[in-house]
């Protein structure tokens, strides 16, 4: 709803007082005052006059902002209109962009995976052993992510916020990995496990299933879902070079594992914050 300014707060004014008139005038008359009669009991014409010029007025003043507004409203909304087609045009630019940056990302760490031991600890002896470095993502991308979030419905910004919030810990968890590779502790308690590498694989993987999830939906699609499905993970896998299907279907189990664990996780807190919350009286 767009704010009023002052000249429609003085219009407004303005057209109450000649509101309230027009009702003072009309009450006394019904009441048989003497607002319409003389001294003489004639009418008084131009009291008359007044009194419903007063409220001829009020009626076209009133007409006449509620006609301003709705204009004003008509132009807000088509601007809104308009910002959501300029950011919904772009927007598959900048899930292509994440889609690579995960299969990158994945690329990486699965290059490291095979340097690992049955125990899961890592073979540090040879010299051929792989650095772990983050790819970037271009600041232009998540500026438009967070602009999505902005303008778009419920379901598609929400499906954009659990994106923008999976990259988060994703690149956090890879800067992890990242220093306990570097560091290389002499007890081994913070040493990079296999298991890191796995989670870092299926966190980068939802990435790539998250971001191709939106896809339907940039680009104008009739229908569409946000759901994540476990095939798109298989095929973020698969895009990154792991061809074995049996260490895809595992890497893909585990996902799904973990993914059902912190649903199951997310459900039970929200029930206990429900339980917690104060009750109405």
């Amino acid at each position: 709803m767009p704010k009023w300014n002052d000249c429609n707060l003085i219009a407004f004014g303005f057209v109450m007082g000649a509101v309230m008139a027009g009702l003072v005038i009309s009450t006394m008359a019904a009441l048989d005052g003497p607002v319409f009669l003389g001294n003489d009991g004639r009418l008084q014409w131009e009291t008359l006059v007044t009194g419903l010029s007063a409220l001829m007025a009020a009626w076209f003043t009133v007409a006449h902002l509620k006609q301003q507004l709705r204009q004003t409203e008509d132009l807000a909304e088509r601007a809104q209109r308009q910002r959501v087609k300029a950011v919904r045009a772009i927007l598959p630019v900048a899930l292509s962009q994440l889609t690579e940056y995960a299969t990158t990302c994945i690329k990486t760490l699965y290059a490291l995976w095979q340097y690992f031991e049955t125990d899961g600890s890592l073979n540090r002896s040879r010299a051929d052993l792989p650095a772990l470095k983050l790819p970037p993502v271009p600041d232009d991308v998540l500026l438009l992510l967070k602009e999505c979030v902005a303008v778009m419905d419920n379901d598609p910004a929400a499906a954009i916020v659990e994106l923008i919030s999976h990259l988060q810990i994703q690149r956090t968890r890879f800067t992890a990995y990242m220093s306990r590779l570097e560091d290389h502790p002499r007890d081994g308690g913070n040493a990079l496990k296999r298991g890191h590498i796995d989670h870092g694989i299926w966190d980068a993987a939802e990435v790539y299933a998250r971001a191709s999830s939106l896809f339907p939906f940039a680009r104008g699609e009739m229908t569409f879902s946000f759901a994540l499905r476990p095939d798109v993970i298989r095929y973020a896998l698969a895009s990154a070079g792991i061809d074995n299907e049996d260490e895809r279907e595992a890497f893909a189990d585990k996902w799904a594992q973990e993914f059902l664990a912190r649903k199951a996780a997310e459900t039970e807190r929200r029930k206990v914050k429900t339980l917690e919350s104060p009750q109405p009286a």
